[in-house]
């Protein structure tokens, strides 16, 4: 027994490799404060468990694994000899280059993720994380955070099942703040753009029942109010442009009912069959009658009147003395009058145009060709009654002529010839008269 064997007397080098067997030690008879400092070095241990303490704050291993508790007793790590997993609380961290990479921890106060600290410059670290939306709580979303700061940061936020994906980034505080963002949910709506004056923003949004909408807007960075916008939605488009405080410099709107065109006051509106000129319909058009109303027209220009066109303006030729100066007959005006009107001939004639095209159509025809115009398309080929521009110029009658922009006769204003002949007419009318009443007396 140890009491017959002197101190000292039994030596490791006296006892030979695995003599001492676990099985032959009582228990708790080989404590700490039996064993001396460097006793135990580089010699092979072989046991069921050592631990570091029997209870509270500890660190155990035995033929499962490692272990380590808190001192309340929590595990804190876990270490497994059949697959070499690993379980832990608290963080994972390896630091190189002076940035850190951690692995578990809180990040951002959601829960464990990986976070990478550059010597705590950012607000924001960079990182990972799997946890619950703190903008829908109850739906869990994975966000990857960018460097960030208070005035300056980016992330990308993608929810559960596909429900949403946010991407931000920002940069200022307050009124100078600039961003700019790419969403989309699962309820069909994707926007692209900013809130900062100035920016284009496209928003898009798929409706419950198939009717959705795009719009596209852009802001001027100085002037207030001033912006442009294109809105499509089903069976509709709208195009703006506003200068400073709203007004209006032109828009393009239209459905499957109407159509309007604006340019400030100038406005075209299409509604069904009408189409209608002007902010106060001046002119309209209505193509199931066939019918022009130009209520622009005064009233005082009655029933009946005759319209002129004038360096591409289409007005009411007036007829009362209270819009005419210098009044004279016209024998005043053109000289030799009658003798000049009535040295033009009458003619007929075949216009040029529908012949020619008419003529194209049968050649296309006989050539297998498609013709350039239907026949519907082309005008009746008739005769027309009338005079030559180019003969009334000649016989000095260029009052009646109206010339193109070379100054070549193009065309006649019969309307004026007509009341022209009231002068003629009337000295036959005289020189009948008298006759008839010399052939009287003589009779």
């Amino acid at each position: 027994t140890t009491d017959k064997i002197l101190a000292n007397a039994i030596t490791a080098g006296k006892i030979a490799a695995l003599a001492i067997e676990a099985d032959h030690i009582s228990a708790n008879a080989i404590t700490a404060d039996k064993i001396n400092a460097g006793a135990i070095d580089g010699k092979l241990i072989t046991g069921a468990r050592i631990r570091t303490s029997a209870s509270g704050r500890r660190t155990e291993l035995d033929v499962e694994g490692l272990k380590s508790y808190d001192s309340s007793g929590n595990t804190v790590l876990t270490t497994q000899t059949s697959d070499g997993s690993i379980s832990m609380k608290g963080a994972l961290r390896q630091t190189s280059k002076g940035i850190t990479i951690e692995v578990g921890n809180n990040y951002q106060g959601g829960g464990p993720g990986i976070q990478w600290q550059d010597s705590s410059i950012y607000n924001y670290p960079p990182g990972v994380i799997y946890s619950e939306d703190t903008a829908e709580p109850g739906k869990m979303r994975t966000l990857i955070q960018g460097p960030g700061v208070t005035d300056g940061n980016s992330f990308l936020s993608l929810n559960e099942r596909g429900d949403r994906f946010d991407l931000r980034a920002w940069k200022g505080t307050g009124s100078s703040r600039t961003d700019w963002r790419v969403d989309a949910d699962v309820g069909g709506m994707f926007r692209v753009g900013s809130s900062m004056t100035g920016a284009p923003r496209l928003y898009m949004r798929r409706g419950a029942t198939g009717k959705g909408y795009a719009r596209l807007r852009y802001e001027h960075p100085s002037l207030d109010g001033a912006h442009a916008m294109l809105s499509l939605e089903m069976n509709e488009i709208y195009l703006a442009s506003y200068t400073e405080h709203d007004n209006l410099v032109g828009r393009l709107w239209m459905d499957n009912k109407s159509s309007e065109l604006s340019a400030g006051s100038k406005n075209l509106y299409l509604r069904g069959k009408d189409v209608f000129l002007s902010p106060t319909a001046d002119i309209s058009l209505n193509a199931g009658s066939g019918k022009i109303y130009t209520p622009g027209i005064p009233e005082s220009v009655g029933k009946y009147a005759t319209l002129v066109r004038d360096n591409g303006v289409i007005s009411w030729l007036n007829s009362s003395r209270r819009y005419k100066i210098a009044e004279e007959p016209i024998e005043y005006t053109v000289e030799s009058f009658e003798d000049k009107l009535l040295s033009v001939d009458a003619k007929t004639w075949i216009p040029k145009r529908p012949a020619e095209q008419y003529a194209d159509y049968l050649t296309a025809l006989g050539a297998g060709e498609d013709p350039a115009c239907s026949l519907d398309e082309i005008s009746t080929i008739e005769r027309m009654p009338g005079v030559i521009a180019e003969e009334m110029h000649e016989a000095g009658l260029g009052i009646f002529v109206v010339y193109d922009e070379d100054g070549k006769p193009n065309s006649v204003m019969y309307e004026g010839i007509a009341t022209s002949l009231i002068p003629i007419i009337r000295r036959l009318r005289d020189r009948v008269d008298a006759l008839e009443t010399k052939l009287g007396e003589t009779a």
